[in-house]
């Protein structure tokens, strides 16, 4: 039964392309550019055909003449219709449209089984087709002829530097504007559900082949392989090149950059974001500017979507994933302890660049006259929003406030902890070197900011008239306690 089907369908499918020939035929036929080709070329087939034999002579003569007055008929031939017409009949479309399927499907099919045939044949003997294949193109013809076509271009351009521009742009012109972008996007979000059920589709049928997934994500690993590969020998190879030539070469790149473009470039990105910015206050009600409010909503709908223990599950992953890492890199520092030996001497070094340029920046500052440099730091200073840090603080003051209030001992566990587990010998010798090398070594600076330091504090520690007079005078009292105690001793 299913032979039989198949039989009918190929019938079917074989009348559907005689019918289509036919109409075709008929139409290139009788088509304008093809009276003209024929009127010029046949009789010189003919004439080809007929040579020096009589009777072709006699035959050919006539044959031609008639043709030859057709194709001179100027009048016949305006009237025929162009060849483009033969694709534009509703008839012949709708007959090629149906059989495309068939003619694509018996290409696939022909391809797919010249392909079988050929794999089926002896390890050598494919060797010896592909390799045939390969080394039998014509490589050089191609670069011949990129070369030559290259060069006629370069040629055009000595006299026309707008050569292509001047023919692409045209042709560009009546592409963008019989485009209806409309329908193209139009298209796009009407085809957004169906590509998704498509990669769902996808995906449900790959999941059913877990093996024919693992392949096809094992590709993955293969094809970072081969770029690395590929970078590798690149790289080493020209890692072979004298310095002096590699600098030239990557000098010589750098200088080709258009610097001024760049900054043009930089300038309309900049005009961009600032005219966003000032669009979007515009649009906005007074003090909450359009996007903000733009922002605030997605963040509030994706927020809304999201799983809280799944967020925090994913930010631990990560945060365990940088453990690893770390873990992994002191792993390798202790196989490698030379690694580990360089980068303890090279990287506060490395930092010395960072220094020199905010010593730039500061001399820079040095540099400039008193006026401007005032003016300028007062401008910007008075930009910091003194008041919303004030605010940020008192926040941060009273959270932490109402959190003792509610768990007195958080923070006490907390120190115990720290306390318990420190090594008090340690820190303790630590901390008693340190202050005798800071005394031996900044004591001239010492001596020059401690002075004013104790002057200023003392002032602020003195007696007072307000909400804090009071606590001010038991901690003079204390302090006068231990000083007096310390004496005594």
């Amino acid at each position: 039964m299913d032979l039989l089907n198949e039989t009918r369908a190929n019938g079917r499918a074989m009348n559907g392309l005689a019918v289509l020939a036919e109409k075709l035929a008929l139409r290139v036929g009788g088509s304008r550019e093809f009276k003209e080709l024929s009127g010029a070329l046949f009789p010189r087939l003919l004439k080809r055909w007929a040579e020096d034999v009589p009777w072709r002579r006699m035959v050919a003569r006539p044959i031609s003449r008639a043709m030859g007055k057709s194709a001179a008929d100027k009048v016949t031939l305006s009237l025929a219709p162009p060849l483009a017409d033969a694709l534009s009949d509703t008839e012949i479309v709708r007959l090629l449209a149906d059989n495309i399927p068939f003619l694509a499907n018996t290409a696939a099919d022909g391809v797919s089984q010249f392909l079988a045939a050929l794999s089926e044949l002896p390890a050598e003997e494919k060797e010896r087709l592909v390799g045939k294949v390969l080394s039998g193109l014509d490589y050089a013809s191609v670069g011949e002829m990129l070369t030559t076509l290259a060069r006629m271009v370069n040629d055009v351009h000595e006299k026309n530097p707008t050569f292509l521009s001047d023919r692409l742009i045209p042709a560009l012109t009546a592409v963008i504007e019989k485009t209806d972008f409309g329908e193209l996007d139009d298209f796009y979000f009407k085809s957004v559900k169906d590509i998704a059920a498509l990669a769902s589709a996808l995906t449900d049928v790959l999941m059913r082949y877990p093996a024919k997934m693992v392949c096809l994500l094992g590709l993955l690993p293969g094809i970072a392989n081969l770029l690395v590969a590929v970078a590798n020998q690149s790289l080493g190879k020209a890692n072979t090149l004298a310095a002096d030539l590699i600098a030239e070469l990557s000098l010589s790149l750098v200088n080709d950059v258009d610097g001024k473009a760049v900054g043009q470039l930089a300038n309309e990105i900049f005009e961009l974001i600032r005219k966003v910015h000032t669009g979007s206050a515009l649009l906005g009600p007074p003090g909450r500017p359009e996007l903000t409010t733009l922002l605030t909503k997605k963040l509030a709908e994706t927020g809304s979507a999201l799983d809280p223990g799944l967020l925090w599950k994913a930010r631990r992953a990560i945060t365990e994933l940088k453990e690893a890492r770390l873990a992994a890199r002191t792993t390798l520092l202790r196989e490698n302890p030379e690694l580990f030996r360089e980068r303890l001497r090279e990287q506060p070094g490395m930092a010395n660049a960072k220094i020199r340029a905010f010593r730039k920046s500061a001399e820079l500052a040095d540099e400039l006259p008193d006026d401007f440099l005032g003016e300028a730091v007062e401008e910007g200073f008075r930009q910091i929003d003194a008041k919303s840090i004030a605010d940020t603080v008192n926040v941060i003051c009273r959270v932490a406030n109402r959190v003792r209030d509610e768990k007195p001992r958080f923070l006490t566990d907390l120190v115990y902890q720290f306390t318990n587990a420190a090594d008090h010998l340690e820190i303790s010798k630590t901390v008693r070197w340190l202050m005798e090398d800071l005394e031996t070594a900044a004591k001239p600076i010492g001596r020059a900011v401690t002075a004013p330091v104790i002057v200023g504090f003392t002032r602020m520690c003195a007696p007072d008239d307000d909400e804090f007079g009071e606590d001010m005078e038991n901690a003079l009292t204390a302090l006068q306690h231990l000083v007096s105690g310390a004496k005594e001793a």
